[in-house]
């Protein structure tokens, strides 16, 4: 009866596509599978495959730990990294994004400061969380970053893997804030002359 459940729990784990569902199945079989080499119907104890189930099922749980772990502290992420993730990574599950955000490193910069120089190697990967940049190429405007963009993607957005060293080619500065009432202003000196 184990031995027959332990096989049926480690196929019916292949079908599954939840990573701590096939975890959890993994190691029902093979403690499925420890009952049935110990207790094995012709009187002795299969000990072979008692230790490798043992090794199995240790190496399981440890994942399945693991998984438990990363989902707890997904959770415990701020409310404002919470936020941001639904509004602009929402693709993201949010076990993923907590292992982005526990591998980032946040930079803070000043209006005018050079976040990127145009012809510089690009070595990471930035996303915008607050504020502008202003996009330079050859000394010339041409847009602008904002939050949620990604800045220096070097093919990420389009699922490429490239290679070696890559430049920028453009350079990149924090914009000023932005401040509407100044187009007003601006719109009403232009009309008044």
């Amino acid at each position: 009866c184990f031995g027959h459940a332990s096989f049926i729990l480690v196929a019916a784990s292949y079908a599954t596509s939840d990573f701590l569902e096939l975890r959890i199945m993994a190691v029902l079989g093979s403690t499925s599978m420890l009952f049935f080499t110990y207790f094995h119907p012709h009187g002795r104890v299969l000990w072979l495959p008692l230790k490798w189930n043992v090794l199995f099922i240790a190496i399981n749980s440890w994942r399945i730990g693991r998984v438990l772990w990363d989902r707890y502290m997904a959770g415990m992420l701020s409310e404002d990294l919470g936020e941001f993730r639904k509004e602009f990574l929402g693709v993201l599950d949010v076990v993923e994004y907590y292992k982005l955000v526990r591998i980032a490193r946040e930079e803070v910069f000043e209006e005018g400061d050079l976040v990127l120089l145009q012809g510089g190697a690009i070595s990471e990967i930035r996303i915008v969380l607050e504020g502008e940049l202003q996009v330079l190429r050859d000394g010339t405007p041409t847009y602008v970053l904002e939050k949620g963009n990604f800045v220096s993607e070097s093919g990420l957005h389009s699922g490429l893997m490239l290679r070696g060293s890559i430049e920028s080619c453009c350079s990149i500065v924090v914009a000023p804030s932005f401040d509407p009432n100044a187009i007003d202003k601006q719109q009403q000196q232009q009309h008044q002359q």
